[in-house]
């Protein structure tokens, strides 16, 4: 329940022990069905995956950056419910109780100057953003990947940066406004396209 942070959060880590060293797995963070569960009552159901990780196999604090997913409960409800899978066959390797020694812990860092914003847009083709958030720190470095629609190919960047680079890298002094420009070409009506 984050309820008591009024602060823009500028970073969340979520951070599980591993009790024992394991072979190479991968560990995920996924969105659940309902804020609205108790540990020991019906859990809730995993949806969307929010971030997955292939950490070292050495036993340890394993950190997980969740920060986009924590911004954008900010301006919700401010509870923050997650399911944690991983690909090794049981949770024995965890502790994953709040009452337990090493616990589950999400650390919130509340923004210590000032915070911007992308305003990414598209049409025919989509944006993805890493790392993928509301709020970015002064200096963040984040890489815009243009993915265009099955008919249209990527062109280039408007906006407050102009540039043809797929994926393009920013460093985020300012609030930024760009546009990914995707082409699709013009078929003439009595025409047939094969794919």
């Amino acid at each position: 329940d984050l309820s008591s942070v009024t602060e823009i959060i500028s970073d969340a880590k979520l951070k599980v022990y591993q009790v024992n060293s394991s072979p190479t797995y991968t560990l995920n963070v996924n969105k659940t069905s309902t804020d609205s569960w108790l540990e020991g009552g019906v859990k809730p159901v995993t949806t969307e995956l929010i971030s997955s990780i292939n950490p070292t196999t050495e036993a340890g604090y394993k950190e997980i950056d969740l920060t986009g997913y924590t911004q954008m409960k900010m301006t919700g409800n401010k509870i923050v419910s997650i399911s944690i899978t991983t690909s090794l066959p049981g949770w024995t390797t965890f502790t994953a109780r709040e009452n337990a020694n090493n616990p589950p812990k999400l650390e919130i860092t509340t923004a210590k100057g000032n915070m911007y914003t992308l305003d990414i847009s598209s049409i025919n083709g989509l944006v993805i953003k890493n790392p993928d958030r509301i709020y970015y720190s002064d200096g963040t470095t984040v890489e815009l990947k243009a993915i265009p629609d099955p008919v249209s190919s990527f062109t280039g960047w408007s906006g407050d940066t102009v540039s043809i680079s797929n994926p393009l890298t920013i460093k985020v002094h300012k609030n930024y406004k760009l546009v990914a420009q995707f082409f699709v070409p013009v078929v003439p009506a009595d025409s047939v396209l094969i794919d």
